[in-house]
């Protein structure tokens, strides 16, 4: 179910899926449920990966990668889907009640927590691209987009940095 999901999903944010044609309970034999209509899209960027020494290095990404969806999950609950798309990047897709300030502030302050337990429990720096929030499925691929876009601005910021799409 967990490899379903984490394809369907990767499916939908890229845009290959057709969001007006999906049955409920489709959703549901996937584990996908969204309970709010406003979505965004959160890109993990991997700056330092976790300092296990006695493992070869793709078991360190493993692990790093595993670290990371675990606590996102966790941190992120039910409004929050963690989906490995590269070696060093996850995806979260987040769902809203609203595209309001306190959202956009909540988004953030989860955002500082995972850095911050990442970084102190862990030894594992990370970047947060994220998009603006927007009304509905068939945007989660404008989401995307914007994550990318504001992850490309990394170069300017630098590692272990929050970059909001709109700055």
């Amino acid at each position: 179910k967990p490899v379903i999901r984490s394809n369907f999903l990767l499916r939908l944010i890229r845009g290959q899926v057709d969001v007006t044609t999906i049955p409920k309970n489709e959703l549901d034999s996937m584990g996908v449920s969204f309970h709010l209509d406003y979505f965004s899209v959160m890109i993990i960027q991997i700056d330092d990966s976790c300092p296990f020494d006695n493992e070869n290095v793709e078991t360190k990404w493993a692990l790093t990668r595993f670290i990371i969806a675990n606590l996102s999950e966790e941190l992120f609950g039910n409004n929050g889907y963690t989906i490995e798309i590269e070696r060093e990047k996850l995806i979260i897709l987040n769902n809203h009640p609203d595209d309001s300030a306190s959202e956009r502030t909540r988004q953030l302050n989860l955002s500082r927590e995972l850095m911050g337990i990442l970084n102190q429990q862990f030894g594992i720096k990370i970047s947060v691209a994220i998009s603006q929030i927007h009304y509905g499925l068939n945007k989660i691929t404008e989401c995307y987009g914007e994550s990318v876009m504001a992850l490309d601005y990394r170069m300017v910021k630098g590692p272990s940095s929050i970059i909001f799409y709109n700055d």
